[in-house]
């Protein structure tokens, strides 16, 4: 009897510990963490600028999402590289597509021709 109690208490003491580790910091973290990459004939624009995304500073809990816009008249043709990600589509005119992007790597993003290096920390 002692032997199951004992086991009880310390089962709900491990899964209060992980409660306190894993899941309550969580409920103080940014869900997405939004970055704009958008192509217009004049050029790539990437929001926020690319220094700021390297002093994001974004808990482990933050997904960045990217959203590509194609403002331009054509097709264009974007490639997203990094050391866990490799991705590449067509984005047709005033179009949009979304992408989650990985933290802590160099990305390299190549729009309509146009190559762009970003990192987000």
């Amino acid at each position: 009897m002692k032997k199951s109690i004992f086991i009880v208490l310390t089962t709900t003491a491990l899964g209060i510990i992980a409660l306190l580790l894993f899941w309550v910091p969580s409920f103080f973290a940014d869900e997405f963490y939004n970055v704009t990459i958008a192509y217009a004939e004049n050029g790539v624009t990437i929001t926020p600028a690319p220094d700021e995304l390297q002093k994001a500073s974004l808990s482990k809990w933050t997904d960045v999402s990217a959203t590509f816009k194609n403002d331009s008249n054509d097709q264009c043709q974007v490639d997203v590289k990094s050391a866990s990600l490799s991705r590449n589509f067509a984005l047709e005119k005033n179009a949009e597509f979304g992408l989650l992007l990985p933290k802590q790597e160099n990305i390299e993003i190549s729009f309509c021709g146009e190559k762009k290096d970003i990192r987000i920390d």
